[in-house]
C-alpha cells in the first residue's frame, strides 16, 4: 500500500483583502532567501500578519517549488505568464503583476529602494487622456497622454492634488507628489546623477542606461519628443508630480537634475502604493 500526493502544477500563493490563499497540496513550507528560514502553513490560508518570515518560495506536500509572492494587494495577478518573483538581473528587487479592476488592464510593477511599489508601466487608462500618436506607440508599450486636470480628476477614487489622490491609477494606487518623488530618487541615491541612471530606459541614447529596477517602459515618449528620451521628472505647479518628460529643455538628455516645470500639454502618468 502506498500513496502518492501529485499536482499539475508548482504551488502559488494569492493575496486578497490581508490574506494569502496558497494553491496546492498542504501543508506549505515558506523558505526565506537562501533557505535560513522556513514556516509551515497546515492549511490554505494564512492571514499576511502571521507570516512571520521574509519568504522568497514555498513548497507543498509534493516538494514542487514555487515562487511566493510579498505583493500582497488585492489586485494581485498571477498565472504561467505574469508571475512574482524577484527580478534575475539588476538589483534584483522584486516584481509583480495587478489588474486595474477598472477595465482589466494589467501592469507590471516593481519594489523599489524606496519601499514601495511603483508601475513599471505608464498608465493606460482609456476613460479620459489621450493616444500617443507616435510611431510604434501602443499603450500596451507608452500608455496613454493625460494633462494635470485629467490625471487628477475622479477616475474610480480620489480626485485633486496633493498626498493620497488615486485620479487616473488604478484602485488602491495614488499619483506621487514632489515629496514622493524626492523619497522615490533618495531611495537609490543621494546623488541625482547616480539615481536617475538607474532608472534609465534601455532605449535611451546615454552610455549609462542599465535600468537596474526594471522600472524604466523599453521605449518611453512623450508628444514633444519623436525619439526615445531620457526619463525626467516633472512636477506641475502645485507639486503634484503626475508626469515625467523625456528631454528636458536646454539639457542634452543626459542630465539628471530634479525640476519642476508646469505641464503645457498632455504626458504620461506613473502611480505608487506603499502596502
Amino acid at each position: 500500500n502506498w500513496c502518492v500526493y501529485g499536482s499539475d502544477a508548482p504551488p502559488k500563493v494569492t493575496a486578497n483583502n490581508g490574506t494569502y490563499t496558497l494553491y496546492g497540496t498542504p501543508p506549505f513550507t515558506l523558505i526565506a532567501a537562501g533557505g535560513t528560514a522556513t514556516q509551515t502553513v497546515a492549511a490554505t490560508t494564512i492571514a499576511t500578519s502571521d507570516v512571520t518570515i521574509t519568504p522568497v518560495t514555498l513548497t507543498d506536500q509534493t516538494g514542487y517549488p514555487g515562487v511566493f509572492c510579498i505583493y500582497s494587494g488585492s489586485d494581485l495577478y498571477i498565472d504561467a505568464d505574469h508571475l512574482c518573483q524577484q527580478r534575475a538581473g539588476g538589483a534584483q528587487n522584486w516584481e509583480a503583476w495587478i489588474t486595474d479592476s477598472r477595465d482589466s488592464e494589467k501592469y507590471r510593477i516593481v519594489l523599489m529602494p524606496d519601499n514601495k511599489w511603483w508601475l513599471a508601466q505608464n498608465v493606460k487608462y482609456a476613460k479620459t487622456g489621450s493616444s500617443i500618436t507616435i510611431s510604434g506607440c501602443t499603450p500596451e508599450i507608452c500608455g496613454r497622454n493625460y494633462t494635470a486636470t485629467e490625471a487628477n480628476s475622479a477616475q474610480g477614487g480620489t480626485s485633486g492634488t496633493g498626498q493620497g489622490i488615486q485620479g487616473v491609477c488604478p484602485n488602491g494606487w495614488i499619483l506621487p507628489t514632489q515629496n514622493d518623488w524626492t523619497l522615490f530618487f533618495d531611495g537609490i541615491s543621494v546623488i541625482r546623477s547616480e539615481a536617475c541612471k538607474h532608472i534609465r530606459s534601455t532605449a535611451s541614447f546615454c552610455s549609462e542606461k542599465p535600468n537596474t529596477y526594471g522600472w524604466a517602459n523599453s521605449l518611453m515618449l512623450d508628444q514633444a519628443n519623436t525619439t526615445p528620451h531620457e526619463t525626467r521628472v516633472v512636477n506641475d505647479a502645485d507639486g503634484s508630480c503626475v508626469f515625467w518628460d523625456m528631454n528636458a529643455a536646454g539639457q542634452n538628455g543626459c542630465g539628471a537634475t530634479l525640476f519642476a516645470q508646469a505641464p503645457t500639454y498632455a504626458r504620461p502618468a506613473r502611480c505608487f502604493r506603499q502596502l
